[in-house]
């Protein structure tokens, strides 16, 4: 697939590769072959963290997606009101990204699907070897704030990782008046203001519509009113949801 081959010609060599398979012992001859896709070409290796047996509580990441040149897909509970970790789905260190399973549960699924978006960013002329990147600035952080080993850099989220989404916007507004009007990284980012005694009301929003203000579609918090006083500290906490109305 990746056009390696030493007899037959390959003339359309793959640049993303699911593999929806794995084992939980590490075996040579995977390795090494995994080790000379990459060293030889560009191709993206994308496979499944693993699932644990029924009634097992979930082990290592499985092989081929614990090795370092390959990037891991675990899976989220397809039912769960709060996304998290589907408690089948192998957890540890190499963990990069999760997904949703589809219509059947398995860390298969979930790791075609990344495959399916590293193809649709692929498509939009990145570069192969950005895609790491973007789906993992773009991921919706789950679980323990930034990276953790159940979620890696989060849940995959198609349209922000097509789009290249880098930020969200905040707007403080008092008295009828745009104050403040910045853009912030996704993930990380803190800002500090300091601000007269007033009404303020406060709006994030990931600005998907390419709008000036949030629209239909856009992932954005709603307005929260600030009273300040003198002397007084203020931190903000804003839940970003898609915007239906």
């Amino acid at each position: 697939a990746a056009g390696l081959h030493d007899t037959i010609s390959n003339p359309f060599p793959c640049q993303i590769m699911n593999l929806s398979l794995g084992q939980s012992s590490e075996s040579t001859l995977m390795r090494k072959r995994v080790e000379l896709v990459s060293g030889a070409t560009d191709t993206l290796i994308i496979a499944a963290s693993g699932n644990a047996r029924r009634g097992a509580l979930p082990g290592s990441v499985f092989y081929p997606a614990a090795l370092p040149q390959v990037l891991a897909v675990g899976a989220i509970e397809a039912t769960a009101s709060e996304p998290k970790r589907a408690g089948y789905s192998c957890y540890g260190p190499e963990i990069d990204l999760v997904a949703p399973p589809s219509f059947r549960d398995g860390t298969s699924f979930a790791a075609a699907l990344v495959s399916g978006v590293a193809g649709l960013i692929l498509s939009q002329g990145w570069d192969v070897l950005d895609i790491p990147s973007i789906l993992a600035a773009t991921a919706i952080d789950l679980g323990a704030t930034g990276w953790d080993e159940e979620h890696g850099h989060g849940l995959v989220n198609a349209e922000w990782a097509v789009k290249n989404i880098e930020g969200f916007t905040l707007k403080l507004v008092t008295e009828g008046q745009t104050l403040i009007q910045v853009d912030l990284p996704l993930k990380g980012a803190s800002k500090r203001f300091f601000l007269p005694p007033g009404e303020y009301t406060v709006e994030a929003w990931v600005n998907l519509q390419g709008g000036l203000e949030p629209a239909i579609g856009d992932y954005a918090s709603g307005p929260t009113l600030w009273t300040i006083t003198e002397h007084q500290g203020r931190k903000a906490t804003l839940t970003l949801r898609e915007k239906v109305n």
